[in-house]
């Protein structure tokens, strides 16, 4: 996850999209829910850098989904918060 991110930094949606989607096929081979939502989470923000807003309302509604559900779990809040915010704009 932290490298994916490192991509959506330097503004490399499609290669972060493409490491986000592992890690969402990780969490679902674990049934690791908060690294599943933490993915959507970046996957959302990758599409949506990308113009792919429709697409990426949707992704960021599944992460909040699994986000709210593992909301006590550390950094879970942060990453739903971050989640709302951005499908916000």
């Amino acid at each position: 996850i932290k490298r994916d991110k490192a991509l959506l930094s330097q503004f490399r949606p499609a290669e972060s999209l493409r490491q986000f989607d592992t890690a969402i096929s990780l969490a679902e081979g674990t049934r690791n829910e908060l690294l599943k939502g933490e993915g959507l989470l970046g996957a959302g923000q990758a599409l949506w850098y990308m113009g792919q807003s429709a697409i990426a309302v949707d992704t960021l509604k599944r992460a909040i989904y699994y986000l709210r559900r593992q909301r006590k779990q550390e950094g879970a809040t942060w990453l739903l918060a971050s989640s709302l915010r951005i499908i916000s704009n």
